[in-house]
């Protein structure tokens, strides 16, 4: 049912959506997207304040919205340890755990093109996407497994006799 703003009464101004330059509606997704953004951005200012991580809590944020703003807000600033060694993330972590949401992405976007068949391109986009992120994450580990590894005594260059 579609109905004329210009018969509608005068409260309904608080129901209708804002409307772009070209007289389209702006709807609820657009606006509320934003908003989740920007709380993203201010998620990592304070995790950054809190020694955290900027970039793992603006991911989070964008997954958390809110919740993630109350726990780190609520959450007490980790106390520096003297003892502890600073962890060493090996170069292929983020590709292999990138690999798996992109695959966890195609997954739910090919159930959904069950019913929206454009979709399948989606899903096959981002099974792509996986795959190179996979082959990519399996070839930095094995060259830095091989850059670790002591050299063999007969290509060290020098001859055994």
């Amino acid at each position: 049912m579609i109905r004329n703003p210009a018969a509608a009464p005068e409260s309904s101004i608080l129901n209708r959506y804002p409307e772009r330059d070209d007289g389209r509606s702006v709807d609820g997704w657009q606006q509320g997207g934003w908003g989740w953004f920007a709380l993203a951005l201010v998620n990592a200012g304070l995790a950054e304040q809190k020694n955290r991580s900027r970039l793992n809590w603006f991911l989070l944020s964008l997954l958390l919205g809110p919740f993630a703003t109350a726990y780190i807000v609520v959450a007490a600033k980790p106390e520096p340890s003297e003892a502890a060694e600073p962890a060493v993330i090996e170069p292929h972590t983020g590709l292999w755990f990138m690999a798996v949401l992109l695959f966890g992405g195609a997954l739910l976007i090919g159930l959904a093109a069950l019913t929206t068949p454009w979709l399948w391109f989606v899903a096959g986009g981002f099974g792509a996407l996986a795959a190179t992120a996979g082959v990519l994450a399996w070839r930095v580990a094995v060259r830095s497994t091989r850059r670790s590894e002591p050299p063999h005594p007969e290509t060290a260059g020098g001859h055994a006799g």
